[in-house]
């Protein structure tokens, strides 16, 4: 039996799936509070008077005492990216792919909670938010650093040394919106 062109891109196309799907299953378990995944927990916020969204205080506590093995997921969850296809497939096509906002979305909320436990991924945090080529990783990862903590100003200080102009300017744009 000859296979058409069709009937190959959707058998191929299928692999594919099972094979992300398989990846994504496959991979480390997010810690837990109480029952509830880092990523569930992440997900519980409320509005503010001021008007920005924060998560509620349970869920800040809870990623507080997930502490420090929360970094490696929260690192991943800011760095993901969207394929050009999968935006166009959602903007232009309308077919309702779920893009990597959320999961951004999820890993600065988690950074903001950990707060000065979030120490060992400041190095990183400052990488992607001079580096990337992704602006969504930048903002997210911009955002990630807003606590103002020492570590973060001292790399971003020395980052206005670079040689790229680039880099200059990143790290002076993520320095003008870092927090008293």
């Amino acid at each position: 039996m000859r296979l058409r062109p069709r009937q190959m891109i959707m058998i191929v196309a299928a692999l594919v799936m099972a094979v992300v799907l398989w990846v994504q299953l496959s991979g480390p378990s997010e810690p837990t509070h109480n029952g509830k995944s880092l990523s569930e927990w992440l997900d519980e916020r409320r509005p503010t008077p001021a008007g920005p969204i924060v998560l509620t205080d349970e869920a800040e506590q809870a990623v507080r005492e997930i502490g420090p093995e929360a970094i490696p997921f929260l690192l991943d969850w800011v760095q993901r990216t969207d394929s050009t296809t999968s935006q166009s497939l959602r903007y232009r096509v309308g077919i309702p792919i779920p893009l990597n906002d959320v999961w951004r979305a999820r890993g600065l909320y988690g950074f903001r909670a950990l707060g000065d436990a979030a120490e060992p991924a400041i190095p990183e945090l400052v990488e992607m938010a001079l580096k990337s080529d992704d602006r969504d990783v930048q903002g997210a990862a911009t955002n990630s650093l807003t606590n103002n903590h020492p570590l973060a100003v001292k790399l971003l200080i020395e980052a206005l040394q670079s040689n790229d102009p680039e880099i200059r300017f990143n790290a002076a744009l993520v320095l003008g919106r870092l927090r008293p």
